[in-house]
């Protein structure tokens, strides 16, 4: 049995680890938000990628009209084309002003040089420079819209990928505090076996801690710092246990969770730094998570 001053906290120690057991549970069956910047970054390049077809077009087009001497056709159907692709390309410019200014830039150059090319056109004459221009600009605001939805793609792949690290993070602190738990219960009568039992366990924790520092290496460097510190605590209270002391186990197991608590917050914070990149909004559901471990986090303290 656990030591009588100990035993209204290890009660709260218990109640605190179930909910976190329990909203870690919940948060499984929670959906992704739509990743909606990246998907209209998709969207502006396939209008970019459209307003360059066109404009190869109008070019090509007028090429011919001034090689057949067709100055009627260039003032009465390129023209008007030229001039109702500017307005097309002004409009993708205003929707590219927010989400990609950098391509947004280079689409008011295109433009400006549709509309020389337009003014050209509305006296019969052609305007292949202008309209070359164009689809420079054209061009590279779709590889400035390509780069950034590249570097969105790769930070989506972070962002799932810590998510998951969190989700495995979490059920780690949960069962740390389980061994904790039960090691604090050992306390008033030591027993080989159950100790060797304990040492197996936390042995296990700091294995699967390890990994997790691993795993966070490249996404997240600072959490992966805290979880091989945390590791290192483990390795000492499994010494302690395997030499049936857990009281001497017992304060290295709480700098263990206290590391933990540590790197998920580290966890915490990248997530949100992709999440704005992305578009997203923090998700609602990581609340009750957060409470739980800060429950667990409050009644650490009265046992450490």
């Amino acid at each position: 049995a656990a030591l009588p001053p100990e035993k209204a906290a290890l009660a709260k120690l218990e109640e605190a680890r179930e909910k976190l057991l329990d909203e870690i549970e919940k948060a499984q069956f929670v959906e992704e938000v739509p990743l909606d910047k990246l998907e209209h970054l998709q969207e502006l390049l396939e209008k970019v990628q459209g307003l360059k077809k066109e404009e190869e077009k109008i070019q090509a087009e007028s090429a011919q009209a001034e090689k057949e001497g067709a100055s009627g056709e260039l003032k009465e159907e390129q023209a008007p084309a030229q001039e109702a692709l500017q307005e097309q390309t002004e409009a993708v410019q205003r929707e590219a002003q927010s989400p990609a200014p950098e391509a947004a830039q280079s689409l008011g150059e295109a433009a400006k040089q549709m509309e020389a090319s337009k003014e050209a056109l509305a006296q019969g004459e052609n305007a292949p420079l202008a309209q070359q221009a164009a689809l420079d600009a054209l061009g590279q605001a779709e590889e400035q819209l390509q780069e950034q939805i590249a570097e969105l793609e790769q930070a989506r792949k972070d962002l799932e990928a810590l998510k998951e690290l969190r989700e495995k993070l979490d059920e780690v602190i949960a069962e740390q505090q389980g061994v904790q738990k039960d090691t604090i219960d050992e306390v008033a009568k030591p027993s080989e076996a159950t100790s060797d039992k304990l040492a197996e366990r936390q042995e296990a924790l700091g294995e699967q801690t390890g990994q997790l520092q691993e795993e966070a290496q490249s996404p997240a460097p600072e959490a992966a710092q805290d979880l091989g510190e945390a590791a290192k605590a483990m390795e000492a209270a499994k010494g302690n246990l395997e030499q049936t002391d857990p009281l001497a186990a017992q304060p290295q197991q709480g700098e263990a969770l206290a590391d933990l608590q540590a790197a998920r917050e580290k966890l915490d914070e990248k997530i949100a730094e992709l999440q704005e990149e992305l578009g997203e909004a923090a998700g609602e559901d990581q609340a009750p998570l957060d409470e739980a471990l800060a429950a667990i986090e409050e009644a650490q303290g009265q046992v450490s």
